[in-house]
């Protein structure tokens, strides 16, 4: 299979494990590793529990560094707070850091993270734009094609619009559905930075 390069990172397999809760735990990563998938992401993280509960010592981050590559998904509304949960991970061995904008659970939405950011455009694009600087590794991006009905924009749109602000993230995943909706089309579009898109 060929290979597909994340900003400087090689991965050797097109095949990638996506972000689960509950799902992608550390057995079921290596599981998935050992039968072939280049990539894997980790469950989603909510950024400042994380920091919070590092700052006090009573969590120590997890070790990634055997699980090269590996992308580490982070969800919050806070810039600062998203940003220093990036460098913790990355100091743990996180190959490339995925922010979540899609994530439609009810207590996600309702802190103002995962999907909700699909209605703060420019909430959304100052967390890309304070997590891209705040690590020197790929940030690659977990979106939706909008709210509902009446705040829908085709995928690639969106995506030009993102890349035009100079968000400075390598790609964005978009989920061909909307918020609260269970099916929508039958493909995933990816945006890379020069604006070609790659149906997956």
């Amino acid at each position: 299979m060929q290979s597909i390069a994340i900003g400087g990172i090689t991965i050797e397999s097109p095949v990638f494990l996506a972000p689960m809760s509950g799902v992608s735990d550390l057995p079921f990563r290596r599981m998935v590793k050992k039968h072939g998938a280049g990539l894997v992401f980790s469950e989603m993280i909510a950024s400042r529990p994380m920091v919070e509960e590092c700052k006090r010592g009573k969590r120590a981050p997890a070790d990634y560094a055997e699980e090269f590559p590996i992308a580490v998904q982070l969800a919050g509304c806070e810039p600062d707070v998203m940003a220093e949960a990036a460098k913790i991970n990355v100091d743990r061995g996180a190959a490339i850091i995925d922010i979540n904008f899609g994530c439609p659970v009810k207590k996600v939405v309702n802190n103002f993270a995962g999907s909700a950011l699909m209605k703060n455009e420019a909430l959304a694009i100052k967390i890309m734009e304070t997590v891209v600087k705040s690590v020197e590794v790929p940030v690659t991006v977990k979106m939706r094609l909008g709210w509902d009905e009446n705040n829908r924009n085709p995928a690639s749109n969106t995506i030009d619009r993102f890349i035009e602000k100079q968000s400075g993230v390598d790609i964005i995943t978009t989920f061909p559905f909307l918020v609260g909706h269970k099916e929508e089309m039958s493909s995933t579009l990816w945006g890379f930075k020069n604006t070609q898109y790659r149906d997956m």
